[in-house]
């Protein structure tokens, strides 16, 4: 009975599709075929209403922008598109500052200049 339970669940899981927990609404990755004119490509997302907010064309192929529902159905659409991510909120600066004080060893000798 356990296992057909937990089937079941597991089988909404996949019907509700991908989850967007720990993504910010609206604002997505582009990335674009090899070859394709990655300009180009942000250019038409502009054209219809997209906010491009970066264009990347060294590690990543593709662009950043705030979509609408629309304009990113227009943006998937795009045969130069290889496929489209919703992006993640940046981390805390305050969190890495932290962590990389308590890993940094101290200088000091304990003595005083005369």
């Amino acid at each position: 009975m356990k296992q057909t339970f937990v089937l079941v669940v597991a089988g909404f899981a996949l019907l509700a599709g991908p989850s967007h927990a720990g993504t910010v609404p609206g604002q997505y990755i582009v990335v674009l075929k090899d070859g394709a004119n990655s300009h180009a490509a942000a250019q038409r997302a502009r054209k219809l209403g997209g906010d491009v907010f970066a264009e990347y064309g060294v590690a990543l192929h593709g662009y950043a922008a705030r979509l609408s529902d629309s304009q990113l159905a227009s943006v998937e659409a795009d045969p130069s598109v290889q496929f489209v991510r919703r992006t993640a909120p940046p981390k805390s600066p305050v969190t890495s500052r932290r962590s990389s004080r308590r890993s940094c060893p101290t200088t000091s000798t304990g003595s005083t200049a005369s």
